[in-house]
């Protein structure tokens, strides 16, 4: 292993470095890894913080009830007992994936399956038949900016375009995009946000995130700026899923969903920002 190529990154994939971050153990390698790698000693600073922010996120942001029993100390007994996988069957990684960064860059065979029927028009016009559906398509080389009735910000990228209600209902807020677009969402707990873009379904209950979803594409991705997301597969059109089963996203990460190989990588994006400190 070259440690002199690593990048921010390959720290957040890296179970040891994780441990000793989270658990202050003693670990001569760790404890002198600055001194040995002068070079890379800023990387590591930042790699540090970005996992203990990371951690503090995940206490402040999920109720008790929500952490998998402290998820964090049975992932750490985990790296004690066995060696990472990198390729699980998503009932088996499930337990472990509901908010932690230990899953950073693997590639899991997905619960995802091929619906032809699960497109753009389809799933706006079963909400037409409903609501009073706005679409707005962007073909301007210009990004558009757009502002929803509860105040949330939709930036549509060029050649996308992104259908909802005039007016939200009482319970949820859902929009519908074929393309790409940067969401800012306002927070209102008892009113979850969904983006439906193909196969997928994107929740939030207010946060900052990217999906990308082209029909000339068979990939779906999702980043996530700040807050938490959920992203969760529809099977069928007429089925609106349980988040039960979905992968959650915190800052920092994205995943990516492939429908014609039915699998999704989840991983750090590629330049990871550090969170704001969080009162304790």
């Amino acid at each position: 292993m070259n440690y002199n190529e690593y990048q921010i990154s390959d720290f957040l994939n890296d179970d040891s470095f994780i441990k000793w971050v989270l658990t202050h153990q003693q670990n001569t390698f760790w404890d002198n890894f600055p001194y040995n790698y002068k070079d890379k000693e800023i990387i590591f600073r930042e790699a540090q913080k970005l996992v203990i922010e990371l951690h503090n996120f995940e206490l402040k942001e999920f109720p008790e009830d929500t952490r998998q029993t402290k998820i964090w100390v049975d992932i750490l007994d985990e790296i004690n007992h066995t060696s990472r996988q990198k390729s699980w069957k998503f009932e088996t990684y499930y337990p472990l994936v509901a908010c932690t960064i230990m899953c950073i860059g693997a590639i899991f065979s997905i619960w995802w399956s091929k619906n032809n029927d699960i497109t753009y028009e389809n799933l706006v016009g079963k909400a037409a038949s409903s609501s009073l559906m706005e679409e707005i398509y962007n073909n301007s080389t210009d990004d558009r900016t757009i502002y929803l009735e509860d105040g949330s910000k939709v930036i549509l990228k060029q050649n996308s375009k992104i259908s909802y209600p005039s007016k939200f209902n009482q319970s949820t807020r859902e929009v519908f995009l074929s393309g790409e677009a940067y969401f800012e969402v306002n927070r209102m707990p008892q009113k979850p946000f969904y983006v439906y873009a193909k196969g997928s379904v994107t929740k939030v209950l207010g946060t900052s995130f990217t999906v990308k979803a082209y029909d000339n594409t068979s990939k779906i991705s999702v980043d996530v700026h700040s807050g938490r997301v959920t992203v969760i597969k529809r099977e069928n059109i007429s089925t609106i899923p349980s988040d039960s089963r979905g992968i959650i996203l915190l800052p920092n990460q994205r995943v990516v969903l492939n429908l014609n190989d039915e699998t999704v990588v989840k991983e750090l994006i590629k330049e990871p920002r550090l969170l704001p400190l969080i009162d304790k």
